[in-house]
């Protein structure tokens, strides 16, 4: 059984119980737990977060302060228009 699935780290659970059979004093065992237990978390990385919204345009303007645009965001399934600087034309 393998605490850390990491290539270069990989600790076993029967090398921390041998650890722990030899020292028997509660601060030895609590401070070999603590140090398996960082090792591990330093080792956890998380998964990179999507992109959950998607911004199409709507049309393309002279002048980029003029911009409609659609924002759809599919993790929460909102639209969204945007329209800035038109003119009421």
């Amino acid at each position: 059984m393998k605490v850390s699935d990491k290539s270069d780290e990989i600790t076993a659970i029967p090398n921390l119980l041998v650890l722990l059979d030899e020292e028997r004093t509660s601060d030895t065992v609590k401070d070999t737990v603590m140090d398996m237990s960082k090792s591990v978390k330093l080792s956890y990385k998380p998964q990179p977060v999507e992109k959950t919204e998607v911004v199409t345009p709507l049309s393309v303007f002279i002048d980029k302060r003029i911009y409609a645009r659609h924002k759809e965001n599919t993790k929460n399934r909102i639209l969204i228009y945007e329209f800035a600087r038109l003119d009421k034309r």
